[in-house]
């Protein structure tokens, strides 16, 4: 039996449980690092998407296109179309026909739809790893946090209610 001086008898299990404690941080920590690679492509693609599409909502008002035929394309209101399409300014006239223009709109939005819906399933995914971090006794929220790319108040929220397991 290994004795230690300063602790007295120490159980070998334990050394394994700390091996795969460990090893079970260092995957967390590569998840984590993934979702959170993951989620700032999608932010960024959103916001790509964003900008397109409403240069594309500017560009098919100025050529001639109803505002409540865009807004029934897109799907989204009146005001914020007209609002969309106030933000831009001297558009030139584009040779894109108004069945071109929608076909582009309505592609735009689905990809923009399909990107936030996938934003969605990885900030799920995201919640889940930062609860089991926090119960693992992993980091403060702060840190995970810093980790996972999101908000403190992300963190709060994915954490609230939840133990800490206590450390081996």
């Amino acid at each position: 039996m290994p004795e230690t001086p300063a602790r007295g008898y120490r159980h070998r299990a334990k050394e394994k449980l700390l091996a795969q404690d460990g090893e079970s941080r260092e995957r967390l920590l590569d998840a984590l690092a993934r979702h959170r690679q993951k989620l700032m492509q999608l932010r960024v693609r959103i916001r790509t998407l964003t900008g397109a599409k409403n240069e594309a909502i500017a560009q098919a008002i100025e050529d001639g296109l109803r505002i409540s035929t865009v807004a029934a394309a897109v799907g989204e209101s009146v005001p914020r179309i007209r609002s969309v399409a106030l933000s831009f300014e001297d558009l030139p006239q584009s040779d894109a026909t108004p069945d071109e223009h929608l076909h582009t709109l309505q592609t735009l939005a689905l990809d923009l739809q399909e990107a936030v819906g996938a934003k969605f399933g990885i900030e799920g995914q995201l919640g889940v790893l930062i609860g089991h971090a926090y119960r693992m006794g992993f980091t403060n929220e702060a840190h995970l946090a810093g980790l996972a790319g999101v908000p403190p108040e992300c963190v709060r929220q994915n954490v609230r209610g939840l133990r800490r397991n206590p450390p081996i």
